[in-house]
């Protein structure tokens, strides 16, 4: 499980603004949603996938949108980028899965990190290496 990096799937020519404004919506509800009602009662909001639609963006250009944008919401985690790009991708009918995995720190700690494949590739969340942590929660979003 490896992803390419950002620079290699940045988008050939600019996205429409229309594109990071739906993003950046979806980032802010997903990250006071996980804030003030937690992980389980935002999952019950969250729509299954719909049968495939058209689209004029492809994944990848979807989650550039989510990378660039999250970059400007405070606490905008690895968690709250793989949730807004679950639910942008679900909406356009494109089944992934969420991973959580933690991995051990120096100092006997914890580290925590969430990340979202899509057509067996990491497509958002793939910064870190992602061998060195272990799976604790993995979530598939399919097509009803």
């Amino acid at each position: 499980m490896s992803a390419k990096p950002d620079v290699e799937r940045a988008p050939k020519a600019p996205l429409p603004w229309t594109l990071y404004l739906h993003a950046l919506c979806v980032i802010i509800v997903v990250r006071l949603s996980l804030t003030f009602l937690g992980y389980k009662r935002l999952e019950r909001f969250l729509p299954p996938p719909t049968p495939r639609k058209p689209s004029r963006f492809t994944p990848w250009q979807i989650a550039w949108s989510v990378r660039r944008t999250a970059i400007y919401i405070p606490f905008a985690s690895c968690l709250t980028q793989a949730i807004s790009l679950q639910y942008l991708l679900g909406r356009r009918g494109e089944p992934s899965c969420m991973y959580v995995g933690v991995a051990p720190t120096e100092g006997g700690r914890f580290a925590a990190h969430a990340w979202l494949m899509w057509d067996d590739q990491v497509i958002i969340g793939g910064n870190k290496e992602l061998r060195d942590f272990s799976v604790i929660a993995r979530l598939e979003a399919k097509p009803a």
